[in-house]
């Protein structure tokens, strides 16, 4: 248990509060494994130039923050205020912000929290876009040792009062654009990320213009993520910081994407995510600019490319795809995709026109990221995800639990240090591998191919078809920019299609498909249903013939 700040006597000059034996035990624990850790991945950090001050002054400004004010996101923050103060940090839709206005903004609004009675054991709630309001949010809630619980931007009303109920926030941090979806009556605290000073509700510049206080010590709250929803309704994750727990995947962003200090990183994914979550704490750990804007567009995000020309995309397909349609962009010197599924074809194209330097990422927000495929990976094989990542097993099982023979398909499932607990509200995960329920195969190199989620298998005539083999199938022919198949509305062993293009005659697409594949329909569409980061909703897809 933490002590606030003055609760116990801070100790002059330096902010430290004195805590319970308890919870000096478990801060001196969390800071050893996070020293090992350090130590045990210094190779990579020092090739990506974190310890360019020195290996033990870096050693050093860890010790001091984490005796000062505690391990967690925050702190990746206050390192790179110490490494370069006047770096830029931040590039949103509004400007610039460099470390050191970004660490004064962030602790500006923590001391407002404080003062509001937001700190250890109350819960902030983040519903916005990617601005620097929801990272002032997030950082401030961090030092106070709130948990934090992000929110799906793309909410509507019925959700975001679900949500409410479930969570019951102590503060809720929101765009003005959704202050209407809030339920009529709403008592709890509210908070317009987005400085809207005209708004009836109080906007984050009152907050922001609170004299900072000393905030001492704090033990680090929790972080809820909701999962994509892909498969059902959104449930809640709840992690805390451990960089004990991600130095694997860090060792392996840093090696195999060759990631370093001060590359411009444009992230293109939302911020609630793990994904553009990690992507964030990773520029911070790497005093990296950070690009974010609310635009999604494919000619916003072109023109972000060509005023920042950053050295790193982080994006995900279908953004990918939308990029590949403007003309003119300077090509980052890497490019991330990850979150959804990249269609063979689209990861075909995008090297054939950026050349080689697209990345695929494999994970969830239950497993954290598992494996990593490298241009010369999709080079070889454009439908991998590449091979697991240090600390990570990937193993293949079917229904009845035995593993599959060599160059089979099966369920994949996981065995990692990033394994989360549990869902909120439900007993914990227990012990052993987690079973992922996405269907994959390894092909005769060791690189794993994902062939769909299990739950999507359709069993016809007696044959196992996956819709994503299917899907890609069709995607690769002319005029087809996006496709979706599925069981025909009201049969159970005829296939359809959904498509967005100009649809080829029935009889063509089917003159592409092995026999067992033959469809009996398809549905020419304007858009498919896809979640925030991509991901296709194919309990929708009836929807689409109403």
């Amino acid at each position: 248990m933490a002590v606030a700040a003055g609760s116990a006597g801070a100790v002059a000059g330096h902010g430290l509060a004195v805590a319970g034996a308890p919870a000096v035990r478990a801060g001196a624990a969390l800071m050893l494994a996070s020293v090992r850790a350090v130590w045990r991945i210094r190779h990579a950090l020092a090739q990506a130039g974190v310890f360019a001050p020195g290996f033990w002054r870096v050693c050093g400004w860890l010790l001091l923050a984490a005796l000062c004010e505690g391990l967690s996101l925050y702190t990746l923050l206050a390192l790179a205020v110490r490494r370069d103060a006047g770096a830029l940090a931040l590039i949103d839709d509004e400007g610039e912000l460099d470390y050191a206005s970004l660490q004064a903004q962030t602790l500006a609004l923590a001391s407002a929290f404080h003062v509001r009675g937001i700190g250890r054991g109350t819960k902030v709630a983040l519903l916005a876009r990617n601005h620097r309001g929801f990272v002032l949010g997030l950082l401030a809630a961090s030092r106070v040792g709130a948990d934090v619980l992000l929110l799906n931007s793309r909410a509507d009303a019925p959700q975001l009062a679900g949500w409410l109920r479930q969570f019951s926030p102590d503060l809720l941090l929101l765009d003005e654009v959704q202050c209407p979806l809030l339920p009529p009556g709403y008592a709890g605290r509210v908070l317009v990320a987005d400085r809207a000073l005209a708004h009836p509700v109080p906007g984050l510049a009152h907050w922001l213009a609170t004299p900072p206080r000393a905030l001492g010590w704090r033990w680090p709250g929790g972080l809820t993520l909701l999962t994509s929803g892909s498969t059902g309704a959104a449930r809640g994750i709840r992690r805390k910081p451990d960089l004990a727990q991600v130095a694997g995947v860090v060792q392996a962003l840093l090696q195999q994407l060759g990631l370093a200090c001060g590359q411009r990183t444009l992230v293109s994914v939302p911020l609630f995510h793990g994904y553009g979550l990690a992507s964030l704490a990773l520029a911070l750990a790497l005093s990296a600019p950070c690009i974010i804007s609310r635009h999604t567009r494919g000619a916003a995000l072109a023109g972000l490319l060509r005023r920042q020309r950053p050295d790193v995309l982080v994006t995900v397909p279908t953004l990918l795809e939308r990029l590949l349609a403007e003309p003119d962009w300077p090509a980052p010197a890497r490019v991330l995709s990850g979150s959804a599924p990249l269609p063979a074809a689209l990861a075909s194209a995008a090297l054939a026109r950026l050349g080689p330097c697209l990345f695929n990422l494999y994970g969830s927000s239950e497993t954290g990221m598992l494996a990593l495929a490298t241009p010369a990976d999709l080079q070889a094989n454009p439908a991998c995800v590449g091979r697991p990542i240090s600390g990570v097993t990937l193993r293949l099982f079917d229904r009845a639990g035995q593993p599959v023979a060599a160059g089979e398909s099966g369920e994949v499932t996981v065995s990692s240090d990033l394994l989360f607990d549990g869902y909120l509200g439900q007993a914990g995960r227990g012990c052993g591998a987690w079973r992922t329920g996405d269907l994959g195969r390894f092909d005769a190199a060791g690189r794993l191919m994902l062939l769909g989620r299990l739950d999507d298998l359709l069993i016809i005539g007696g044959e196992n078809i996956v819709p994503q083999e299917v899907e890609d199938r069709l995607r690769a022919l002319p005029g087809v920019r996006d496709v979706a198949v599925g069981l025909l509305p009201g049969t159970h062993d005829r296939l359809a299609c959904w498509l967005v293009g100009a649809a080829p005659a029935l009889a063509e697409l089917n003159a592409a498909l092995p026999g067992h594949w033959r469809l009996a329909a398809c549905f020419a569409v304007t858009t498919l249903p896809r979640n925030a980061i991509g991901k296709l909703q194919r309990r929708q897809l009836p929807l689409l013939m109403d």
